[in-house]
């Protein structure tokens, strides 16, 4: 079977976020089937007792950069280590936990489309809503989600050039979807959960007003981009 290199990158600036991190790799190791993967985890935080914390974690790569090149680069980096026989690398948020199943629901769709990437819905929905979107078979229209998880194809991510290092947080997923265009679809068949703007926790309002103000104007209106309707149940 060809392995998945899963990937998550982490800025880490205090105790609170060094847990959620370890508490996401660890859901990992529980929830993986450990012959289906690879685990790459860049870690950007400073060197110090905190990283003891992940003794316990079965990470393959853990690789501890000098200083913090933002969140594109260091999933960038922890593409490049990935090993020759991966066929699929999954790039991962540290605030984001996944259930039994995750990664083979996820491979399944990418295995029986004409797309090349592919990602887990996240967020509470309705029971109503999950239950339509386990039993279809059709595409159905809805809006995005923010990319806690996203899985593509070797081929396919070095065909995109890899994530926009001009984007450090805010709108590195964004950018990151636009380079791949039509060639990722969002499913409902897998469902995770992502506690959105965790990572930022730790930041003070200027860091977080930073953020918005540099990556903005890169974008031409970034709300907009995620409008169309390629939602595959």
């Amino acid at each position: 079977m060809n392995k998945t290199t899963i990937v998550v990158a982490a800025y880490d600036v205090n105790i609170f976020q060094r847990r959620i991190t370890s508490a996401c790799l660890g859901n990992i190791t529980r929830y993986t089937n450990r012959d289906e993967y690879e685990l790459i985890f860049v870690d950007q935080g400073k060197p110090d007792e905190l990283n003891e914390r992940f003794h316990k974690v079965d990470i393959d790569k853990h690789i501890k950069l000098p200083e913090n090149l933002g969140s594109s680069a260091a999933m960038n980096v922890g593409a490049k280590a990935a090993s020759l026989d991966t066929k699929y690398i999954c790039f991962m948020h540290t605030d984001v936990f996944v259930s039994e199943g995750w990664l083979e629901t996820l491979r399944s769709v990418l295995d029986i489309g004409p797309w090349k990437g592919v990602m887990p819905h996240q967020g509470a929905d309705t029971r109503e809503f999950v239950k339509k979107s386990m039993a279809s078979e059709t595409p159905f229209i809805r809006g995005n989600d923010d990319a806690g998880v996203i899985m593509m194809d070797k081929e396919t991510f070095a065909k995109s050039g890899g994530w926009d290092e001009r984007f450090k947080g805010v709108y590195m997923d964004v950018a990151f979807r636009r380079r791949l265009g039509i060639e990722y679809y969002p499913t409902a068949k897998c469902i995770i959960t992502h506690l959105c703007g965790i990572t930022f926790y730790g930041f003070d309002a200027k860091g977080q007003n930073d953020f918005y103000t540099n990556e903005s104007p890169i974008l031409d209106n970034p709300l907009e981009f995620d409008k169309k309707p390629n939602y595959l149940i």
